[in-house]
């Protein structure tokens, strides 16, 4: 009898999934790791809706850079 032991190379169906994404490996990782979401509208990846303190949504929005954000909390929106 052989050893149940053939899940050791195995690969998920989630990570199957992320694997066949049309993306460079970089942001594939960014992907499963959070940091990164990918539109369904354009299908490109972004940064995932934040919010940041001392920026109001609607009146104030913050436009620049993400490494040029100074402000001292930052979430992630539901």
């Amino acid at each position: 009898v052989r050893e149940k032991s053939n899940h050791i190379n195995s690969v998920s169906l989630l990570r199957q999934y992320y694997n066949r994404l049309p993306v460079r490996r970089k942001y594939r990782r960014a992907i499963m790791k959070g940091t990164m979401v990918m539109c369904e509208k354009t299908g490109q990846v972004r940064i995932p809706p934040l919010a940041i303190s001392g920026y109001d949504e609607r009146r104030n929005p913050y436009r620049g850079r993400f490494e040029d954000l100074r402000s001292t909390r930052i979430w992630l929106k539901d």
